[in-house]
């Protein structure tokens, strides 16, 4: 091997505006109470910040309980309560920095007033602004407050707001959430957790935080002299109960010293994040004895000559379980290659269902769009036979796919029999959407549970206005609404208001729910560890080692040959696998339904129930 290096991939924090407004901010309603938003910039302490409203430092945590839990960090907005001390005046800070707060005089303010309201001696004041002797005070004129002789009741509220891993962004008029997630590569749902929820939705001027990305792949060794399809390859030096090799694009190249315009693709970022989730659980399992589990990292880019080197070297025979690779063709490639070698070859993001086909050791632990709908379809024969249930046809003949597929599925749950197929569910075709068509599909009144197989955003978009007018006009409807995965990419061109009154519930194969104790430890563990929060990717890399590990420590020899007979419940993953054909891989089938609720998901079925083992 040749020279050893480490990879650190780093988004930098950006710089915020430094110092206080001295303007009175804007006045916000929300929730029926007022408040100034602030966002905190380096340097900024709650006490300072305290002083700039006029308020006491437990009045702001009381409005902002992630600052209490967390502490406060760069970025981040706050919402900070509107008194009648401050609606009249603010409390007269303008700067702060780990030396000095900077005070301007307000009218009539004198010396002892300053120190009371600082809690700090007069001679302090005198000893750090010494032209104050002759001349006094004068309103409109600066002063400098000592910070090392302020004397709070809470000596920690004086700590400087700490940088965490996330960049800022001055959010410009016309930008949304959608365009912000696809400008930044993040979900929509990282990023409104990361801005406390958003309270208020997205300001023009606002500073929005940004999950970034601070990954380290450790101990890697790059093999100057090996082959140029085979770039990295990390093997740990201990051996294992356990050997798992990992072949994921990183994609990784070292930039010159003067080069400022280094990004990672959205195929690296995947890669380093999901390695770092699963480096992450099975630090956590073994904190105090020897880890049994060996990751072998090798880096397989976009081309197939990497996967056939690899084979040709015999370097995979040996592994237990192999994870990757994420493009179709290399996967392919390996899993026939390895067939006869009892090697389980795990596809860890979405891809088709007919990559499983004729490769009885592939293993998808993502369900894809066809897998949601056959346990959609399940879930509904099973739960909501007395429903009145209704198929939205879209009349796009890229949906009918998606139609025809469902309506299958959902004959064969009911054991209709194949002559009574279009009698199994009723199916309305919209090809114009107006409140005469919707009124002659529905009539006067009913309730409603409409399943709408569609990802095309004007059409999901004008049903749910359609449905909302309808409601909105008449109580005698009655409307849930069941969509796809996809409707979270188009939430923030969708009016809340049709979210909350259609009852729409999303089918989604995994969800980070903040309302989950277990998700929440979890991120302030590996915060706590790294010093910034896991995404989506790293969190479903932290579930695959602990299902490996569980799997491998119990019941391997079976686990490979039948992973469909053994269920597991994860963080943001639970895995169901089905084998669909004799001689085929198995996919995850576990789904989830999420409804809009108090501006939020909230979980109310999954599928399968808890019944097999």
């Amino acid at each position: 091997m040749g020279v050893a290096k480490s990879i650190f991939l780093v988004l930098v924090l950006l710089v915020s505006l430094g110092g206080f407004a001295q303007d009175k901010p804007e006045v916000h309603k929300i929730n029926g109470k007022k408040y100034y938003l602030h966002v905190v910039e380096p340097g900024n302490t709650l006490y300072g910040i305290s002083k700039l409203y006029n308020l006491e430092v437990d009045q702001i945590l009381a409005e902002n309980p992630l600052v209490k839990s967390d502490g406060l960090k760069v970025n981040q907005t706050l919402l900070v309560p509107v008194t009648s001390e401050n609606k009249k005046e603010l409390g007269g800070l303008v700067e702060e920095n780990k030396d000095f707060l900077v005070h301007q005089v307000q009218p009539k303010q004198t010396l002892y007033s300053v120190s009371r309201q600082y809690n700090i001696e007069i001679q302090a004041l005198l000893d750090a602004n010494p032209e104050l002797g002759g001349d006094g005070l004068k309103a409109g004129s600066s002063i400098k407050v000592p910070v090392a002789s302020i004397k709070p009741e809470k000596p920690s509220t004086l700590s400087a707001a700490a940088p965490d891993s996330l960049q800022g962004h001055i959010v410009k008029k016309g930008e949304t959430l959608y365009s912000l997630s696809k400008q930044y590569d993040v979900d929509i749902t990282m990023l409104k957790r990361a801005n406390d929820g958003l309270p208020i939705g997205l300001k023009e001027g606002m500073v929005l935080r940004i999950p970034g990305l601070m990954a380290e792949v450790d101990s890697t060794l790059i093999d100057e002299n090996a082959a140029d399809s085979m770039t990295i390859v990390y093997e740990p030096d201990t051996s294992g109960t356990l050997d798992l090799a990992l072949l994921f694009p990183f994609r990784v190249s070292f930039p010159d010293s003067g080069q400022k315009d280094f990004t990672i693709n959205q195929a690296a970022r995947v890669s380093i994040n999901f390695y770092q989730g699963m480096k992450f659980g099975l630090d956590s399992l073994f904190q105090d004895r020897e880890n049994p589990v060996n990751i072998h990292v090798f880096d397989t880019r976009a081309d197939s000559g990497v996967i056939k080197d690899l084979i040709a070297s015999n370097r995979l025979d040996s592994f237990d379980a192999i994870c990757g690779p994420f493009y179709t063709d290399q996967y392919e490639l390996l899993c026939d290659s390895l067939m006869r070698k009892d090697i389980p070859v795990i596809c860890p993001i979405p891809k088709p269902s007919k990559i499983l086909f004729k490769r009885s050791m592939a293993v998808k632990t993502t369900p894809s769009m066809s897998m949601q709908l056959h346990s959609l379809a399940e879930l509904l024969a099973a739960e909501f036979q007395d429903s009145n249930l209704v198929l939205v046809n879209s009349n796009k003949v890229y949906d009918q796919d998606n139609l025809d597929f469902f309506k299958a599925r959902y004959r064969e749950a009911l054991s209709v029999p194949d002559t009574s197929r279009e009698e199994a569910i009723r199916e309305i075709k919209l090809w114009d959407i107006n409140n005469e068509s919707l009124t002659m599909r529905f009539g006067d009144s009913g309730n409603y549970v409409l399943i709408v197989p569609s990802n095309d955003r004007v059409f999901v978009s004008q049903l749910l206005s359609g449905l909302y007018d309808m409601v909105y006009n008449s109580d005698a409807y009655h409307f849930t609404v069941i969509g796809l995965e996809g409707w979270l990419q188009m939430e923030d061109n969708l009016d809340i208001r049709h979210l909350h009154d259609l009852n729409v519930t999303l089918t989604l194969s995994t969800y980070l729910d903040y309302d989950d104790y277990k998700v929440n430890n979890l991120v302030k563990a590996y915060r706590n560890k790294n010093g910034y929060e896991p995404d989506a990717y790293a969190i479903q890399g932290f579930d695959l080692a602990l299902y490996l590990k569980q799997r491998f420590e119990q019941e391997a020899q079976d686990w490979t040959v039948h992973p469909e007979n053994y269920a597991f419940h994860g963080v943001s993953q639970h895995y169901y696998f089905k084998r669909i054909t004799e001689g085929s891989g198995v996919e995850n089938r576990y789904i989830q339904l999420y409804r809009y609720n108090q501006f939020r998901l909230k979980k109310v079925a999954s599928w399968p129930l808890a019944k097999n083992k």
